[in-house]
């Protein structure tokens, strides 16, 4: 929390606190779902090739910012058409991304090998919970994480996300 932070005199100082002196062997970081974005998009089956170029130019026109400014990540969703690749695509500015990888870095010395987006890691739980990928009743799941301040809600469909979003609204 802040009063931590505060209390280390630094995000970099807290890491090192919460570490202890052990140097771990691998790291991820997580960007809060409220500095990032989600997209459903819809491309045709001729882009697979280019899907990345294509993508990003897709991407662009959805944003309030240069992709030159962004970085992205995608899923290919299944479908059920030939006809078109439907993609889940994560977004976020360069600097917040930069801004959560530096003092990990500073206060561990090394790099995050991933970065989760908001709500997204919440469809991670379908491996240790099975009945989420095959539930009772057949259809989309919703995953709720009622924070103090904000809350994360994750759609999925089978082991997909199929839609994210940070709500500002929480328990406070």
């Amino acid at each position: 929390g802040e009063a931590d932070v505060g209390w280390a005199g630094s995000e970099a100082a807290a890491i090192k606190a919460a570490v202890g002196g052990t140097r771990p062997d691998a790291c991820s970081i997580a960007l809060s779902g409220e500095r990032s974005f989600y997209r459903r998009i819809e491309l045709p089956a001729a882009a697979q090739r280019e899907i990345n170029n294509v993508l990003a130019f897709e991407l662009e026109s959805t944003v309030p910012f240069e992709m030159d400014d962004a970085v992205f990540d995608y899923r290919i969703l299944k479908s059920a058409s030939s006809d078109t690749i439907p993609i889940f695509a994560a977004l976020a500015r360069v600097e917040d991304v930069r801004g959560r990888i530096t003092p990990v870095r500073e206060a561990i010395g090394i790099e995050p090998e991933r970065v989760g987006s908001g709500p997204l890691p919440l469809a991670n739980l379908v491996a240790v919970m099975p009945e989420l990928e095959r539930p009772a009743i057949p259809g989309p799941i919703a995953i709720l994480d009622l924070g103090e301040h904000a809350s994360e809600v994750a759609i999925l469909v089978g082991d997909e996300a199929v839609f994210a979003r940070t709500l500002s609204r929480g328990t406070r």
